[in-house]
């Protein structure tokens, strides 16, 4: 199960304030966790975690743009989806939310 409350908090502080392993390792956990959700929002979110884990990847070079409205992307997706679990929808939800938030 992915960290919801240590994804959640993490982006509650803003997109700034993550420090890029650390995003790193939480995109590599919410792949690993997604990859096996059988729909087409799950596998947007996949490619769309890639794509966010290639800037954090870059370091001082990472677009901050990007990086936000990849974010934002992946908020609004992660919302759509929270209804497909009804175990863990709310946690989702709430992340969706947080991600939504951090990218302003």
């Amino acid at each position: 199960m992915a960290r919801f409350a240590a994804t959640t908090n993490a982006f509650e502080k803003g997109v700034d304030s993550i420090k890029p392993d650390a995003a790193i390792k939480l995109i590599e956990e919410w792949t690993t966790q997604l990859e096996s959700l059988d729909s087409k929002g799950g596998k947007q979110i996949v490619k769309d975690l890639e794509a966010l884990k290639k800037e954090f990847g870059k370091g001082d070079k990472m677009d901050g743009e990007k990086v936000k409205t990849l974010t934002a992307k992946l908020g609004q997706e992660t919302v759509k989806i929270a209804d497909e679990d009804e175990k863990t929808g709310d946690k989702v939800r709430a992340l969706g939310e947080a991600l939504t938030k951090a990218a302003g």
